[in-house]
């Protein structure tokens, strides 16, 4: 004769299987509950996967007592490792125990792969009585590998994309400083005054030929020192205290035209004629050399822009 406690076994071991072939979270009627789940349906040959299995409760935290649980029966996987923990934790202000076991599992082959029904087994320490309750069979599909991040493949398509990079990062500075160079290139163009422009403005600013106050004898000897003072920068010599005779043989080294040659002969003849007789000079005089400075200036400038005839000898 069967006794109840034998007959309840049977009831409680009917519905743990039953329950395991439609879902994989498994409920006694004394409240325990066991869940199985898998991290992923589909993993790649060269991933692993997680089997989780959860066991926990509500009220008495130490109403039961789980045996050990066992490796999963697996097919097409191999059992790589396994790791157990405990906790509790307090839910809708019920306390709640949680057990959890975590196997990783190595793929084989491609194509399916199952982790069969897990049996958990417990004891009721109220009732004394061992019970347990099996998982559902779960299947998850193994399929092909994925590159490894260290693959060499990857690793060329990491090098090959950041030298592209790198290239494109260097044109665009060296477009960048291109344009900045030519930036500067023609605002020094612009910034630049031909030496001629600059002593023609010294000679208009120093002496003013219609001006009543005009000292003829003293504007005679700023020109010559004007004079002297640009063909020292201009042909970059000591001419601001060389005598006439050496300025002459400078300029014909430089191979400067006869015509200008002349004239700078008659400047600086005529000024020094001024300044050591002991004379006044003419006025007359005085626009002539004035005259003649200006045309020295402005065949040198003419001749640096291009614009007219090299003022040296052909």
């Amino acid at each position: 004769m069967r006794t109840p406690i034998f007959s309840f076994l049977i009831v409680t071991l009917f519905f743990s299987v039953t329950a395991s072939a439609q879902d994989s979270t498994l409920s006694s009627p004394f409240g325990i509950r066991v869940a199985a789940s898998v991290s992923t349906k589909e993993v790649p040959l060269n991933r692993v996967l997680k089997f989780t299995v959860q066991v926990d409760w509500f009220g008495d935290l130490n109403r039961y007592e789980i045996s050990e649980v066992e490796n999963p029966v697996v097919r097409n996987f191999s059992i790589q490792s396994n790791a157990s923990s405990s906790r509790s934790e307090q839910v809708g202000g019920q306390s709640k125990a949680i057990r959890s076991y975590e196997f990783e599992l190595l793929p084989q082959e491609l194509g399916m792969g199952y982790v069969e029904g897990l049996i958990v087994k417990y004891i009721d320490k109220v009732s004394g009585e061992g019970k347990h309750l099996i998982t559902n069979r779960l299947e998850v599909k193994v399929i092909d590998p994925i590159p490894e991040p260290s693959s060499k493949v990857w690793l060329l398509w990491w090098i090959g994309g950041g030298i592209i990079i790198i290239a494109l990062v260097l044109l665009s500075i060296l477009q960048q400083q291109k344009k900045a160079e030519e930036k500067r290139r023609k605002a020094a163009e612009a910034a630049i005054v031909p030496i001629e422009e600059e002593y023609q403005q010294e000679l208009k600013k120093s002496i003013t030929l219609d001006s009543p106050d005009l000292d003829i004898k003293n504007a005679y000897s700023v020109i010559s020192r004007i004079f002297r003072k640009y063909l020292a920068e201009k042909f970059n010599f000591g001419a601001t205290n060389a005598i006439t005779e050496e300025i002459i043989n400078i300029l014909n080294q430089n191979e400067v035209s006869e015509s200008l040659i002349n004239n700078t002969e008659e400047i600086l003849n005529t000024c020094d004629v001024v300044k050591f007789s002991g004379g006044e000079g003419d006025k007359a005089g005085l626009e002539r050399v004035y005259t003649l400075v200006e045309d020295f200036l402005s065949a040198n400038l003419k001749s640096s822009d291009g614009n007219s005839e090299d003022i040296k000898k052909k």
